[in-house]
């Protein structure tokens, strides 16, 4: 760590032959280069978007943004969705003026992310110069978790206003900085972020640490400061309902995050900038003039500033070890603010390792975008440029309902994942779904699955618009002694097919599909006799 509080200084510049008119044009007109950039992105995330149909989680989203109350939206995020209630508002906003689309539903969060593509230009540039702010942004927009940008859930959202709230500080807090201005955002950051996801707390202890070792080594305590990262607090206070309905939610084992998951974690999370970085290191030996690496004569970051970095880097251990000992599931999308410190350091890095030089920036640029999926996503954009309207609907044939229809008319069809269950009743026609069922069985669902996070699936039907059916397992079977189940034996979350054969049904395999709409694959008929269920 750097012991110097002026570190924050740019590196200065190692001019190349080539820094020209041209150069300069762009260092006097940096947000030219961030257009352009942006440009780029855009595309392809308006792209994935248009061909993503809405998934569970999402649907959620979908469903409390449009509750016939707003006292209703709250009540529905602290009982079903349990998330803060600022992402679902904005939605709500949105169906005001837009059209009801998965694409609108998800523009808060791909407006978070370009937010925070923009902040994170905004720092990079001031330091190393407008190339290395430009590789910055693409390492943030090639990172492996982009696709949490585009999904009608918070995560996107988070990583803007914790982006916000970490320029904010760093203004408020640099002795060049403007002090008003940067409280205005760490405030604004804070709740954004806090009223967002729970999990965000975990990134605000970061810049909350980062803050502590300022006032430690400048011994330099500034009210205005501390308290604008205290008071971002005062949202958690709508946090208690949401932990205490989820203490009690059970994950299969498979799912619980696991101390083994933190090497598989942080290699997806670098592998790819480190790949590109390898590229460049080869690619820089063979065009670029030599000497290439020329350290400054220190990282051009404050303790503090890499104390808040480091600390948002190591947020997803630090979930992973919480969420272990609590028995909670961990997914990557929890850590996503570690790619804000990813791309941070490494355009910081690269910067200090070359003296800001541009043609090595370049060069890392354009590595970055050729091996990511960007020029793709132009290509097909403007083969295709309907799919930029808000109103563009995907919707794909359900491979497994067509094959339901081939095998029988009549007989029921169990949809054994909840996630199938919400996403076939969101894109089916009525009639169809009058045969589709989810069972719910609280025993058999932890005894087969250790997993209940479904079995309030009746609850949400009185609430949301389902037009499948929901039936328990006894009463069901009791009924139907001949049946199809759309589903996936060994999937760990799921029990309805163990739990049949454990009745002594017999199960027949009809068929496998390779629909990428569904995580199921695998279409099941069940015969089994009246008294199955009283096993």
């Amino acid at each position: 760590m750097t012991g110097n509080p002026e570190a924050s200084k740019t590196v200065p510049g190692n001019k190349d032959a080539s820094e020209t008119g041209f150069s300069m044009f762009l260092e006097r007109h940096p947000w030219i280069s961030f257009a352009f950039v942006l440009v780029c992105v855009l595309p392809e995330i308006l792209y994935s978007s248009q061909l993503k149909l809405l998934w569970h989680d999402e649907l959620f989203t979908y469903y409390i943004a449009k509750a016939p109350t707003l006292s209703t939206l709250i009540f529905q995020t602290q009982t079903l969705d349990l998330n803060p209630p600022l992402y679902y508002l904005l939605v709500r906003g949105l169906f005001y003026v837009l059209p009801n689309t998965p694409t609108v539903c998800r523009i808060p969060s791909m407006a978070g992310f370009v937010l925070s593509m923009g902040c994170l230009y905004s720092w990079t540039r001031k330091r190393f110069g407008v190339p290395w702010g430009v590789v910055g942004v693409l390492v943030l927009a090639t990172c492996a978790d982009i696709q949490y940008s585009l999904e009608a859930r918070p995560y996107g959202l988070v990583l803007g206003f914790v982006s916000l709230a970490f320029v904010g500080w760093q203004s408020a807090t640099d002795q060049r900085g403007k002090l008003l201005p940067g409280l205005v955002l760490v405030v604004v950051g804070g709740f954004g972020a806090l009223l967002s996801h729970v999990f965000a707390i975990f990134a605000w202890m970061a810049l909350v640490l980062a803050e502590g070792v300022r006032i430690r080594i400048r011994r330099e305590f500034s009210w205005p400061v501390v308290i604008a990262l205290l008071f971002p607090f005062l949202a958690t206070a709508m946090y208690v309902p949401l932990i205490r309905t989820h203490a009690a939610s059970y994950y299969p084992a498979a799912f619980q995050a696991s101390i083994f998951g933190l090497g598989p974690y942080y290699i997806g999370l670098l592998g790819s900038p480190l790949m590109s970085l390898i590229w460049v290191v080869i690619l820089t030996g063979l065009f670029v003039e030599k000497p290439v690496i020329q350290p400054g004569d220190q990282l051009p970051l404050t303790n503090a500033e890499l104390t808040a970095l480091l600390g948002l880097f190591f947020v997803p251990a630090i979930l992973i070890l919480y969420l272990a000992n609590a028995h909670g599931a961990f997914f990557e999308r929890y850590g996503m603010v570690s790619n804000i410190a990813v791309a941070a350091l490494l355009s910081s890095a690269g910067g200090w390792l070359t003296r800001g030089r541009s043609a090595v920036a370049w060069l890392a640029a354009l590595v970055l975008f050729v091996a990511s999926p960007l020029p793709g996503g132009m290509i097909l954009l403007s083969a295709h440029p309907g799919m930029l309207s808000l109103s563009f609907q995907h919707q794909p044939v359900c491979q497994a309902c067509e094959l339901v229809k081939r095998v029988s008319s009549t007989l029921p069809l169990v949809d054994a994942s909840g996630l199938t269950y919400l996403e076939m009743d969101s894109r089916e026609d009525s009639e169809f779904l009058t045969r589709v069922y989810y069972l719910t069985d609280p025993v058999a669902s932890i005894r087969y699955a250790h997993a209940n996070i479904f079995e309030g699936m009746a609850r949400e039907k009185e609430v949301f618009p389902i037009r499948a059916n929901i039936q328990g397992y006894e009463s069901f079977v009791q009924q139907h002694s001949n049946f199809l189940v759309f589903g996936t034996y060994d999937y760990p979350e799921d029990w309805l097919l163990r739990k049949l054969q454990a009745d002594g049904a017999h199960l027949s395999l009809l068929g496998t599909v390779d629909d990428p709409q569904f995580k199921d694959s695998q279409l099941w008929r069940v015969e089994l006799d009246v008294h199955a269920g009283q096993k």
